[in-house]
């Protein structure tokens, strides 16, 4: 579902671009006789200038375009005109391509990830037949999606205390209880998780806890930043490159002597998910 509503997304966005840059004359002119390295046509910082479209005339096959990015930048290079994609670096050398089609209705893109601020990458669009004028259309785009997403853990977690806390210092875990979000349709596909909060409703809320988080790829428990019945951050950040869309596992710890359970209990997930996964 959300791999063809970002497709028919992005295919009416071109189809209406174009539309209007074709019949209502919106450029001065169609980017034309960029057809060489030495002759790319700039079009400055991606976010400015982020779709534009081109001609080729009979007889040119190839047309080159460059743009810039700033560090941390990862953007998506798409086109429905049916010419094949390649991004170049800054030394003409390739970093990635889409499949070589010859169909105007075809959706393909290519990718670009900045490692440095005002790096430039270039654009190679190739067209299979060269007969004709032909015209193409060029996006330019963010990556990375960010969304947000609430789910439950079943069962209920119970905590004997901590009789005698100089004896145990770190107090007592709770047994554990799970959520399987591996086949959940509302995650997208390779979403990493940017931070977590957890919530539950406690028996005896005497403080002095603390939530633990464990999801299956890693095995680590990852400790909140709070404790009483709320968690916040568990420590985990996109650098981690933790999957939403996994088994995880979840418990409290407790310091002191009272016995308690804990029921109710749901982690909201902010995460990011990159949109060429979703194809």
């Amino acid at each position: 579902m959300l791999k063809n509503s970002v497709k028919q997304l992005l295919k009416s966005f071109v189809v209406m671009f174009l539309g209007f840059a074709f019949s209502t004359n919106a450029f001065a002119s169609i980017i034309v006789g960029n057809d060489s390295f030495s002759k790319s046509y700039s079009i400055g910082y991606w976010q400015y200038h982020s779709s534009l479209v081109g001609e080729l005339k009979p007889g040119k096959k190839v047309a080159f375009l460059k743009f810039m990015v700033n560090d941390t930048d990862r953007v998506m290079i798409s086109s429905y005109s049916g010419y094949r994609i390649e991004i170049f670096n800054s030394y003409h050398i390739r970093v990635s391509d889409s499949d070589n089609v010859d169909n105007p209705t075809t959706f393909s893109y290519a990718i670009a990830n900045a490692d440095s601020n005002y790096q430039t990458f270039y654009i190679k669009m190739t067209r299979e037949k060269s007969i004709d004028s032909g015209y193409y259309s060029v996006s330019i785009g963010n990556r990375i999606s960010k969304a947000y997403g609430k789910f439950d853990f079943i069962g209920e977690a119970s905590n004997p205390g901590t009789p005698d806390y100089f004896a145990n210092p770190n107090g007592a875990n709770s047994s554990i209880i799970s959520m399987d979000l591996t086949n959940n349709s509302t995650i997208p596909k390779k979403a990493i998780v940017k931070s977590i909060q957890t919530t539950g409703h406690l028996s005896n809320n005497l403080g002095g806890r603390t939530h633990h988080m464990s999801p299956a790829s890693t095995n680590i428990w990852y400790e909140a930043l709070e404790g009483k019945s709320t968690g916040r951050g568990y420590g985990i950040s996109s650098s981690n490159k933790i999957e939403v869309a996994q088994v995880w596992n979840f418990r409290y710890n407790f310091k002191f002597k009272s016995s308690s359970t804990m029921r109710n209990v749901h982690a909201s997930f902010y995460y990011e998910y990159d949109k060429t996964d979703q194809y």
